[in-house]
């Protein structure tokens, strides 16, 4: 059996050096070759005198193949259009990314079977319980609604409400990335995850982890272009699950200072992802809302009037008191 793909390029091998047998007789029947007609005879005025068309062409060709090898969408969208070999491998792209998506759909399905309760129970043991919004938030999330914001007090169980569903996951391949602005929040959330067996790495631009079922990344390099090619091939794949923005309520301050806080707007980028979004913080005020909603792109409304599933405890601590002295 001769494989398709394989039939493909060759046929478009022998178009290739047919065009060129053709391209050679015609410099040929000018009296001059192929390089000197390129070069001096059959250039445009505004053509660089650095190249020429035959290397163009290979160019174009070389970085086609690049996009197709990166699953760049450019190449995706094409489908099998185009023919020869760079159809093919396009259609051959198009054929895995749908496969991918199938797979994400029964991921999400299996998700929205789960009782959210007795996963509790298995992760924190036999006496774990639900406080405040956290199981109706869990729902949301296990729903695949999306976006979703959360504001909970402090050591209320935020981060349960996307370590449960990244442990729910995992065995399917899901991904969930997590922006964290904090270096100590960053080694705490690696720590629990570690405990609870949840593959967990920080993000390095280096060495990325393609299989981790956590990623944990910092607001700067959350909207650099090496994670931006991260998060599409994890999206091409099928396995980009959610991404978690923690402590959100840092956009607020944003615009004053520079450095990374006026970096953080950048983050608005990341609904580009196509994926779950989270928002999680323990200090978003009632009157902040409306701004923050501006500040991260949240829907007003929403499709046929759904905007943002908001969550919203208590956020005061009976352990803690402050006074002021005049």
């Amino acid at each position: 059996m001769v494989d398709n793909a394989d039939t493909a390029e060759g046929e478009d091998e022998d178009r290739d050096r047919a065009g060129q047998a053709v391209g050679d007789a015609f410099h040929g029947q000018s009296g001059h070759g192929a390089r000197i007609g390129e070069g001096i005879y059959g250039r445009s005025t505004d053509e660089s005198l650095f190249s020429t068309e035959a290397r163009r062409i290979g160019f174009r060709r070389v970085s086609r193949e690049w996009h197709g090898f990166c699953m760049f969408d450019s190449v995706l969208r094409e489908g099998g259009g185009g023919g020869g070999r760079s159809g093919t491998k396009a259609s051959g792209f198009a054929d895995v990314t749908r496969q991918a998506t199938e797979e994400e759909d029964r991921r999400w399905k299996r998700m929205r079977q789960v009782d959210v309760g007795a996963q509790l129970r298995k992760m924190l043991g036999p006496s774990a319980r639900f406080r405040g919004v956290q199981e109706e938030a869990l729902g949301a999330v296990m729903r695949q609604e999306s976006p979703v914001v959360v504001v909970m007090g402090t050591g209320g169980g935020k981060s349960m409400l996307f370590m449960l569903p990244a442990a729910c996951g995992a065995a399917a391949g899901g991904l969930t990335v997590v922006v964290v602005p904090l270096v100590s929040l960053r080694s705490d959330i690696k720590d629990r995850c570690d405990q609870l067996g949840i593959e967990c790495v920080e993000w390095s631009g280096r060495r990325p982890h393609e299989w981790a079922s956590v990623v944990l990344v910092t607001p700067e390099a959350a909207v650099g272009e090496s994670f931006g090619h991260f998060v599409n091939r994890q999206r091409a794949m099928g396995r980009l699950d959610r991404i978690v923005v923690d402590e959100c309520h840092v956009v607020l301050d944003s615009g004053a200072g520079g450095g990374w806080r006026s970096r953080v707007l950048g983050l608005r980028g990341l609904v580009k992802a196509e994926a779950q979004m989270v928002y999680l913080t323990a200090t978003l005020r009632p009157a902040d809302e409306a701004e923050f909603g501006r500040l991260v792109g949240l829907p007003v409304g929403g499709v046929e009037g759904k905007g943002a599933r908001w969550f919203r405890s208590a956020t005061t601590r009976g352990n803690v008191r402050y006074q002021v002295w005049r």
